[in-house]
């Protein structure tokens, strides 16, 4: 009973200092409930973003950022293949 209290104890610190903070403007789908999002990926250095759209024809977009700017560019989707 020690060890689970410790550990809700240590999630909930945790879980109260921890924030997250948005980088930069929205991004947006093609269409207005297109699901935009609905499945995200990130490669592991962080830098590297590819989100789906589901609804919208399979809609795909992979975006890179330099760490600094939000979202460099659109270096490729689905249109490109």
């Amino acid at each position: 009973m020690r060890i689970l209290f410790v550990l809700i104890t240590s999630f909930l610190s945790f879980a109260s200092f921890s924030q997250w903070y948005p980088l930069g403007n929205n991004i947006s789908g093609s269409s207005d409930n297109d699901w935009f999002g609905f499945s995200l990926s990130m490669s592991g250095d962080g830098l590297t973003y590819a989100a789906g759209a589901p609804q919208s024809w399979g809609l795909y977009i992979i975006i890179r950022t330099n760490g600094r700017e939000y979202f460099g560019k659109i270096i490729l989707q689905n249109s490109d293949l």
